[in-house]
């Protein structure tokens, strides 16, 4: 049941409610923001609140105002990024207590409900589904003084429900038109291939290195296509996943650091999370389903795999965390409520969520009420230095990492030979070391070169007869 605790503040439009502890476990609400200027234009009739767009019981607008989330860290400072209906605000959360407001960015297009973005290097890509939204980049080098426009052109499309970027590969991929864009000038995208047109429309995608993870739906080949994007004028089709439990509006998905895994969403009411082993690409078996357990209503929407957990933007449950650690039985971390009102209407609620930011502290975009940041510690407090997944007696220290990593082996599995690869919480990977180990328990490697982010990051070790996957800090 939701209950309401205290009012956060009074204004004349939408508030920020504070959850009670049945709202709440294992996270802390460390600040909000929102725009108190913003109003839905479906909110007033005739000067007055409409009874039809606004719940006066929860003080809560009951169309959306707020869409993505995303961070960005640099120079020592964080800021997230909020999407609108006007346009996207940059928020300085360096003191997460005390967010403000640096930047923002008026949308291209009429009532953008859905914006989405993503940052490739120090630039901002920001994408509306509404025409004409076109292509917007920002250069955020300039933060928090001001922000700079760099592109806005609809010379490329004119609208995109979502787009995706791989750093690595420096590409970003539009979903309305399947485009791939070159970044090697980020600056000047230019379009390099496209994807196979789907029956019905394309929703979301997932991307790492050259594959690609595709979300179909509304259409006969509704669910997960995944294709192979080496060659990007000549786009291979690995394999698809389009019969599953609680199917419905194929929506979204994100991959394991260790590519081994694969968690998906459905966009309607009483649809599970679907976690996939996809281990072997051509043939991904589902391993389970699972899901916040809070209404036959609820619905999940936007998710994200950092480490042993995934962190899902529940839209009415609010903020989801989920320990993945075992995939046949995914077990509830934590959870916080960012929607106080009831289930009378879809799709309200959490909407983005971004848990990459070097202090640890998660971001969720709320429709009704802007920007929430969590302190989620207690809920991934069994993330730490000496965590591994395949094997729990390797050991890395010291922890926190610094520029000399020491890998401690178990007696009996010394590898002569190994490759280390340090990956992004991301995915991405940052550095890699073909080792030669003369029969040493303990071996040292000089990582001073590898640019490590603050906060969390993946160590793989791969030998020739196993492989070790560790979550690290530094």
């Amino acid at each position: 049941m939701k209950h309401i605790y205290i009012l956060l503040t009074f204004i004349a439009f939408p508030l920020i409610l504070i959850s009670d502890s049945n709202d709440r476990k294992n996270i802390e609400l460390i600040g909000t923001w929102q725009d108190s200027t913003l109003i839905h234009p479906d909110t007033l009739e005739n000067g007055e609140l409409n009874p039809d767009y606004h719940d006066h019981g929860s003080h809560q607008h009951l169309e959306g105002l707020y869409n993505e989330a995303w961070g960005y860290a640099s120079g020592g400072r964080e800021y997230a990024i909020l999407g609108s209906l006007k346009g996207i605000y940059l928020i300085d959360i360096t003191d997460p207590s005390k967010p403000a407001k640096v930047g923002y960015i008026k949308g291209l297009g009429d009532g953008g409900i859905q914006r989405d973005f993503h940052t490739y290097k120090h630039y901002l890509y920001m994408v509306a589904d509404v025409s004409p939204a076109s292509l917007m980049i920002a250069d955020l080098s300039y933060l928090p003084d001001t922000v700079k426009i760099v592109y806005a052109s609809d010379e490329l499309f004119d609208k995109a429900h979502n787009i995706f970027i791989d750093t690595v590969s420096a590409r970003l991929y539009a979903t309305n038109d399947g485009g791939i864009y070159s970044l090697e000038n980020p600056e000047l995208p230019e379009l390099i291939g496209k994807l196979p047109a789907p029956m019905g429309l394309r929703h979301d995608f997932f991307v790492r290195g050259d594959t690609v993870y595709t979300h179909h739906y509304f259409g006969e080949d509704e669910g997960l296509h995944i294709f192979d994007a080496r060659n990007p004028e000549d786009i291979r089709l690995i394999s698809t996943i389009t019969d599953y439990p609680f199917k419905g509006i194929s929506h979204s998905g994100w991959l394991s650091a260790d590519g081994k895994t694969y968690i998906m969403s459905d966009e309607h009411s009483g649809a599970e999370m679907k976690l996939f082993d996809i281990s072997d690409i051509e043939n991904p078996v589902l391993i389970s389903t699972f899901g916040s357990g809070v209404d036959s209503l609820s619905i999940p929407h936007n998710q994200i795999i950092m480490g042993d957990y995934l962190f899902v933007a529940y839209y009415h449950d609010g903020l989801f965390i989920f320990n993945i650690r075992n995939p046949e039985e995914p077990e509830v971390a934590g959870f916080y409520d960012t929607y106080l009102a009831d289930y009378s209407i879809n799709y309200q609620g959490a909407w983005g969520v971004y848990p990459f930011l070097p202090s640890g502290n998660v971001l969720v975009s709320d429709r009704q009420t802007g920007l929430y940041v969590f302190d989620v510690s207690d809920a991934t407090s069994q993330v730490s230095v000496n965590s591994s997944q395949d094997n729990p007696e390797i050991k890395l220290f010291p922890n926190p990492l610094n520029n000399l990593l020491q890998i401690e082996f178990p007696g009996d599995e010394i590898p002569k030979d190994f490759t280390l690869e340090l990956i992004s919480i991301s995915g991405q990977k940052i550095a890699e070391y073909e080792i030669k180990n003369n029969n040493s328990q303990i071996f040292s490697q000089d990582i001073s070169d590898a640019n490590i982010p603050r906060g969390f990051f993946i160590v793989r070790i791969m030998s020739e007869n196993k492989t070790w996957v560790i979550t690290a800090f530094h």
